[in-house]
Protein backbone atom coordinates (compact mmCIF):
# COMPACT_ATOMS: atom_id res chain seq x y z
CA UNK A 1 0.00 0.00 0.00
CA UNK A 2 1.40 3.40 -1.16
CA UNK A 3 1.85 5.87 1.84
CA UNK A 4 -0.02 8.89 1.60
CA UNK A 5 1.68 12.43 0.96
CA UNK A 6 -0.21 14.30 3.48
CA UNK A 7 -0.08 12.10 6.65
CA UNK A 8 -0.14 12.13 10.37
CA UNK A 9 2.89 11.35 12.21
CA UNK A 10 1.90 10.06 15.34
CA UNK A 11 -0.78 12.90 16.99
CA UNK A 12 0.84 15.72 17.07
CA UNK A 13 2.93 16.17 13.60
CA UNK A 14 1.38 16.25 10.22
CA UNK A 15 4.01 15.16 7.17
CA UNK A 16 3.57 17.73 4.34
CA UNK A 17 5.43 17.61 0.97
CA UNK A 18 8.18 20.14 0.43
CA UNK A 19 8.08 21.59 4.53
CA UNK A 20 8.42 18.17 6.12
CA UNK A 21 7.32 17.43 9.26
CA UNK A 22 5.30 20.14 10.93
CA UNK A 23 4.19 20.40 14.96
CA UNK A 24 0.54 20.85 15.39
CA UNK A 25 -0.94 22.82 18.06
CA UNK A 26 -4.28 20.57 18.94
CA UNK A 27 -4.35 17.21 19.52
CA UNK A 28 -4.62 15.59 15.85
CA UNK A 29 -5.58 11.97 17.58
CA UNK A 30 -8.90 12.08 16.93
CA UNK A 31 -8.09 11.98 12.96
CA UNK A 32 -5.47 10.03 13.50
CA UNK A 33 -7.92 7.26 14.94
CA UNK A 34 -10.36 7.53 12.09
CA UNK A 35 -7.44 7.57 9.56
CA UNK A 36 -5.98 4.30 10.94
CA UNK A 37 -9.02 2.92 10.55
CA UNK A 38 -9.69 3.42 7.14
CA UNK A 39 -12.69 5.64 7.92
CA UNK A 40 -10.92 8.79 6.88
CA UNK A 41 -8.63 10.04 3.63
CA UNK A 42 -6.83 13.49 4.14
CA UNK A 43 -7.35 15.19 0.88
CA UNK A 44 -5.34 18.43 1.06
CA UNK A 45 -4.26 20.94 3.39
CA UNK A 46 -4.39 25.00 3.20
CA UNK A 47 -1.36 26.58 4.56
CA UNK A 48 -2.13 30.13 5.47
CA UNK A 49 -0.47 33.16 7.58
CA UNK A 50 -2.43 35.39 9.67
CA UNK A 51 -0.54 38.10 11.34
CA UNK A 52 2.65 36.35 13.30
CA UNK A 53 1.47 32.89 13.05
CA UNK A 54 0.40 29.99 10.62
CA UNK A 55 -2.33 28.12 10.39
CA UNK A 56 -3.22 24.72 8.49
CA UNK A 57 -6.78 23.74 7.59
CA UNK A 58 -6.62 20.20 6.70
CA UNK A 59 -9.65 18.81 4.84
CA UNK A 60 -10.91 14.96 5.38
CA UNK A 61 -13.07 12.99 3.67
CA UNK A 62 -14.78 10.97 6.91
CA UNK A 63 -17.20 7.98 6.39
CA UNK A 64 -19.75 7.75 8.60
CA UNK A 65 -22.53 5.49 9.15
CA UNK A 66 -26.01 6.20 10.25
CA UNK A 67 -26.77 4.38 13.70
CA UNK A 68 -29.67 1.74 13.02
CA UNK A 69 -32.53 1.92 15.65
CA UNK A 70 -35.23 0.15 16.80
CA UNK A 71 -38.30 1.29 17.87
CA UNK A 72 -41.18 -1.22 20.14
CA UNK A 73 -44.60 -0.33 18.62
CA UNK A 74 -47.21 -1.15 21.71
CA UNK A 75 -50.94 -2.01 20.70
CA UNK A 76 -51.92 1.12 21.60
CA UNK A 77 -49.67 3.31 18.87
CA UNK A 78 -46.64 4.28 21.60
CA UNK A 79 -43.39 3.83 20.32
CA UNK A 80 -40.35 3.67 22.44
CA UNK A 81 -36.73 3.54 20.38
CA UNK A 82 -33.81 1.16 21.45
CA UNK A 83 -30.34 1.01 20.10
CA UNK A 84 -29.83 -2.52 20.01
CA UNK A 85 -32.85 -5.06 18.10
CA UNK A 86 -32.48 -7.46 21.20
CA UNK A 87 -33.81 -4.64 23.82
CA UNK A 88 -36.90 -3.78 21.07
CA UNK A 89 -37.16 -7.73 21.17
CA UNK A 90 -37.08 -7.98 24.56
CA UNK A 91 -39.89 -5.19 24.80
CA UNK A 92 -42.11 -7.03 22.28
CA UNK A 93 -42.39 -10.06 24.37
CA UNK A 94 -45.35 -8.08 26.56
CA UNK A 95 -46.89 -7.56 23.14
CA UNK A 96 -46.64 -4.69 20.10
CA UNK A 97 -44.11 -5.11 17.40
CA UNK A 98 -40.67 -3.60 16.93
CA UNK A 99 -39.81 -1.64 13.60
CA UNK A 100 -36.77 -0.83 11.99
CA UNK A 101 -35.88 2.90 11.74
CA UNK A 102 -33.23 5.18 10.62
CA UNK A 103 -32.65 3.64 7.53
CA UNK A 104 -33.63 5.64 4.04
CA UNK A 105 -36.85 5.36 2.73
CA UNK A 106 -37.53 3.82 -0.71
CA UNK A 107 -38.28 6.83 -2.15
CA UNK A 108 -34.69 7.87 -0.71
CA UNK A 109 -33.16 4.88 -1.95
CA UNK A 110 -34.49 5.97 -5.28
CA UNK A 111 -33.55 9.76 -4.89
CA UNK A 112 -29.63 8.47 -4.62
CA UNK A 113 -26.88 9.99 -2.80
CA UNK A 114 -26.72 13.85 -2.45
CA UNK A 115 -23.46 15.93 -0.82
CA UNK A 116 -24.03 19.13 1.21
CA UNK A 117 -21.63 21.72 1.15
CA UNK A 118 -22.45 24.19 3.81
CA UNK A 119 -20.68 27.50 3.78
CA UNK A 120 -20.60 31.35 4.38
CA UNK A 121 -21.31 32.56 0.88
CA UNK A 122 -24.27 30.15 0.39
CA UNK A 123 -26.08 28.10 3.04
CA UNK A 124 -26.36 24.66 1.60
CA UNK A 125 -24.43 23.70 -2.07
CA UNK A 126 -25.66 20.76 -3.23
CA UNK A 127 -23.91 17.94 -5.47
CA UNK A 128 -27.12 17.38 -7.77
CA UNK A 129 -29.60 20.07 -9.38
CA UNK A 130 -32.96 20.81 -7.91
CA UNK A 131 -36.15 20.82 -10.15
CA UNK A 132 -37.53 24.24 -9.60
CA UNK A 133 -40.61 22.52 -11.29
CA UNK A 134 -40.36 20.03 -8.17
CA UNK A 135 -42.51 21.41 -5.29
CA UNK A 136 -40.55 18.86 -2.80
CA UNK A 137 -37.55 20.48 -3.65
CA UNK A 138 -38.63 24.06 -2.87
CA UNK A 139 -35.48 26.54 -2.04
CA UNK A 140 -34.94 29.55 -0.16
CA UNK A 141 -33.85 32.46 -2.21
CA UNK A 142 -31.68 33.52 0.99
CA UNK A 143 -30.46 32.28 4.18
CA UNK A 144 -32.03 35.72 5.92
CA UNK A 145 -35.31 34.65 4.16
CA UNK A 146 -35.62 31.09 6.02
CA UNK A 147 -37.29 32.01 9.04
CA UNK A 148 -40.20 33.27 7.02
CA UNK A 149 -40.07 30.33 4.91
CA UNK A 150 -41.39 28.15 7.76
CA UNK A 151 -45.36 27.28 7.67
CA UNK A 152 -46.53 29.68 10.22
Amino acid sequence: MKRPIIRLEGHRRLVMPGLGSIRIHDSGKRLARLVDRGQAVIQSVTVTRGGHRWYASVLAKVQQDVPVLWEHVDDDGTRTPYLSRGQAETAAENGGRIEQIGRPTTRQRAGGLVGVDLGSDYLAALSSPLDPADPTTALVHHPRFLADSWPH
